[in-house]
């Protein structure tokens, strides 16, 4: 038994002694590595974790590049087992408390892509699974502001999203904003949630977004979605596949939207006066940044409603087409009174057409507004 002893204490002394010099060692080249990879930047560890067949932590790591960039992570791990470095896998790796600060100012996303070498040596293992805990973003650049925190995990050999768990306090990039958003969803859970304050994207908002979320492979699932949009009210639900590029199907139908705030939130005052609300539905098919199929149908709430347009270059286009005096077609929507309308979404070649139908005492107006370009990409 004395002899089993001593034979512990041996092997835990002669472990410690190893690691003494072990761990200075992983310090000094993982501070090297980083370096390598942050182009002139300063880059401190300051303690290694080490349990032989099983963890390798790092701690207190803290990379800075002057007032452009500042990345603290409060622990690094990677778990492993025997048999998994033989294979040449990593189970997972993980971050832990992790606070990215990017200050570009005026430039570019892509001046900071300049200070990143990402031509080093390529690992020889595989990362089975990618966890990350409170990291918290904090990027300001030309084309984007962000304030957001996330917690997610990723099985990166199956592609899939295993938990996320987002908060957005602000977000502006490329003419899209977006206030106080958090989406919280997990394979393992039966349902999520998603809230939403404001998204605006040019001159479209919505506000007041609520959903239940599920995750299920690799789709994403919004149920019983609600919103608030010109000054109506938006039902609905959307599943988005979560591969590249992005695939997603949105359903929804509207009530109650108001034409006036449409004609005042587009800054449309100029060129047409428009009063009334709309029920229908819509149904938004894509893939990336483009649409591949969008229509709907919408219907004129009783009263109806009143319009005038103002803009004769596009009262000359109907006339030009259909061979009416311009004075005639200038009388005909002045003022003009509908008791019942209905307007007709569709998708040409990336151009969104809007055919609207109104009929009044004083007769039917037929019209087609087109909207050129109606990508997110464009």
């Amino acid at each position: 038994m004395k002899r089993l002893i001593f034979i512990l204490i041996g092997s835990f002394i002669a472990v410690s002694i190893i690691s003494l010099f072990i761990k200075p060692t992983i310090i000094f080249l993982a501070k090297k590595q980083l370096a390598k990879v942050f182009i002139d930047s300063t880059v401190t560890i300051k303690n290694c974790g080490l349990r032989p067949l099983h963890l390798l932590s790092l701690s207190d790591i803290e990379i800075k590049n002057g007032q452009i960039y500042d990345i603290k992570i409060k622990e690094a791990g990677i778990e492993y087992s025997p048999l998994s470095i033989i294979k040449g896998n990593i189970l997972k790796f993980s971050l832990k408390e992790t606070q990215v600060t990017i200050n570009l100012g005026e430039k570019g996303l892509l001046g900071f892509s300049k200070l990143l070498n990402l031509n080093t040596s390529k690992s020889p293992f595989l990362i089975n699974s990618l966890e990350l805990t409170n990291l918290v973003l904090n990027i300001k650049s030309q084309e984007l502001t962000l304030d957001a925190r996330l917690s997610s995990e990723l099985n990166l050999i199956q592609q899939l999203v295993n938990s996320l768990d987002l908060k957005i306090n602000s977000l502006q990039a490329e003419g899209l904003e977006l206030k106080n958003a958090s989406l919280m969803a997990a394979q393992s859970l039966p349902s999520g949630s998603l809230y939403v304050e404001q998204i605006k994207y040019d001159k479209l908002k919505i506000e007041k977004i609520k959903s239940k979320v599920r995750l299920k492979d690799k789709f994403l699932f919004l149920d019983s979605l609600t919103a608030l949009f010109l000054d109506g009210e938006v039902q609905g639900d959307l599943s988005l596949l979560i591969d590249k590029p992005l695939e997603y199907l949105i359903n929804l139908k509207v009530r109650d939207i108001d034409l006036n705030t449409f004609v005042h939130d587009f800054k449309l005052e100029e060129k047409v006066d428009l009063s009334g609300r709309l029920n229908g539905a819509s149904t938004l098919k894509g893939k990336g940044l483009n649409f591949t199929v969008l229509d709907g149908g919408f219907i004129a709430n009783a009263p109806g409603g009143d319009l005038t347009i103002k803009d004769k270059s596009y009262l000359e286009k109907i006339a030009r087409g259909s061979g009416q005096s311009l004075d005639i077609l200038v009388e005909n929507f002045k003022n003009y009174h509908y008791n019942k309308g209905t307007m007709n979404l569709s998708l040409e070649e990336g151009n969104l057409i809007l055919d609207i139908v109104l009929d009044g005492e004083a007769g039917k107006r037929n019209f087609t507004v087109t909207m050129h370009n109606f990508n997110l990409g464009r």
